[in-house]
């Protein structure tokens, strides 16, 4: 798998630590919903671990309405908001 070029972050992800920011990097360069274990391997690639920090990683996204719950542990990026100008 190639490696992600180091970005800085939208700012509305300010705040999120280190694998909330892996997980929403892996939905935004995808337009499609991903399952939970497609996730894992992406965010986290060889880490026994990753479905477990993907399921804790999706939480405070979820709660700020970044996210959306497809299914049954599938996620996509939550459509942007409208911003007044």
């Amino acid at each position: 798998m190639a490696q992600r070029e180091a970005a800085a972050p939208p700012a509305e992800w300010a705040g999120l630590n280190a694998n909330e920011v892996a997980v929403l990097e892996v939905l935004a360069s995808t337009f499609d919903s991903l399952p939970l274990a497609v996730l894992a391997e992406e965010a986290f690639p060889g880490n026994d671990r990753g479905n477990s920090w993907v399921r804790n990683s999706v939480r405070r996204p979820l709660k700020l309405g970044m996210l959306v719950k497809v299914g049954k542990g599938t996620y996509k990026l939550a459509a942007p908001l409208a911003r007044a100008a």
